[in-house]
């Protein structure tokens, strides 16, 4: 069964399209969850920096600057975000980081920045000099429609994010993985069982063709394969009692052509010899095991019985005549016959 060539092409297929399917819904997936991943960061962000300019807005950001950082670095440090206060003279201060406001560098040309004056919420997904590492910024307007009041913004590593998608491809891979073995041991348990019937059927095809007509089917399907399969047997039967009639034929016909007084030599229209009784193999000389198939002028190198066998071919007649050899003289009686039936009939009548 393992051996069938067939067997593995089925199951080659089978493969192919579910190794295909896999890698593209895993493919799919993993994009589909990058894009939440990263979309579901904005959205965090957008709260917090909402969140932010509740805190900061109608405040004096100049004047309580130490207070109101200290409150922030305490929010950032508990959501796990980065958050900056931009004053009107683009000063920004990193709550969450230790160090003097006064020393950041101004952020007037960040690209998170400069979006707002096209679109109420500028986003942008940068590699941060002042941390070194990439992160995702988002930047809001204290008061909308006014710049001049000043900017929140709110930041996150993408670490995070990447580390979250990492897991959730690594468990969509195992799912898949999990998915694809267990869809590769079905097709392969499918297609064994759709090969056995063939490899049974085959192995049938080859028994009658080496002759041997006892063949054993046993599938019970009411497809294609099972109607093919019912064929054959019934082909299998009818030639196996054909094969047996015409066996009883030839032997009873071999009895009485043995039983003959007279010698039989029959021919084809090639002159080759068909059939020798015993009577006319003693009389020639001859082994008719020996002569079947060789042409009588061999086998018999009596000419005039060459000559005169190819007559009743040409004629459709009979032709007699007496022929004779060192020692003996040979009285024969040629005529054309054609098979038919079990025997042969005799063209235009049967002659012995």
């Amino acid at each position: 069964m393992l051996r069938s060539r067939f067997l593995w092409k089925l199951f080659g297929l089978y493969a192919f399209l579910i190794l295909t399917t896999v890698t593209i819904v895993a493919s799919l997936v993993g994009r589909r969850i990058e894009r939440d991943a990263l979309e579901q960061t904005r959205q965090n962000l957008l709260s917090e920096a909402l969140l932010l300019r509740e805190v900061v807005r109608d405040r004096e950001v100049g004047s309580g600057g130490e207070p109101l950082q200290a409150r922030l670095r305490a929010l950032g440090h508990d959501v796990g975000a980065r958050f900056t206060v931009l004053a009107g003279g683009w000063d920004g201060w990193s709550p969450t980081r230790i160090q003097d406001p006064a020393l950041m560098e101004t952020h007037a040309q960040r690209p998170e920045i400069l979006a707002l004056a096209a679109q109420p919420v500028g986003t942008a997904t940068r590699f941060s000099a002042t941390l070194s590492e990439e992160r995702m910024y988002l930047a809001l307007m204290i008061e909308p429609g006014h710049p001049e009041r000043g900017y929140v913004r709110s930041s996150l590593s993408l670490d995070a994010v990447r580390a979250r998608r990492a897991s959730l491809r690594g468990i969509v891979a195992v799912g898949t993985a999990i998915g694809a073995v267990i869809a590769l041991a079905l097709s392969f348990m499918f297609a064994r069982q759709t090969t056995r019937p063939l490899i049974a059927l085959t192995e049938a095809a080859d028994k009658l063709a080496a002759g041997k007509s006892e063949i054993d089917l046993d599938i019970r399907s009411d497809d294609e394969i099972g109607r093919l399969a019912r064929a054959l047997s019934t082909m299998s039967r009818q030639l196996r009692w054909q094969l047996t009639t015409i066996t009883t034929d030839r032997n009873q016909l071999t009895a009485i052509l043995a039983s003959m007084a007279e010698g039989l030599v029959a021919v084809d229209r090639n002159e080759r010899i068909v059939h020798m009784n015993g009577v006319a193999g003693d009389l020639l000389g001859l082994r008719a095991e020996e002569v079947r198939g060789r042409p009588i002028w061999e086998a018999t190198r009596i000419p005039e019985i060459s000559e005169r066998s190819r007559r009743p071919w040409k004629k459709h007649r009979r032709s007699s005549a007496r022929s004779g050899c060192p020692g003996r003289a040979i009285a024969s009686s040629i005529c054309a016959a054609r098979p038919c039936g079990n025997g042969m009939v005799p063209w235009p009548e049967r002659c012995w």
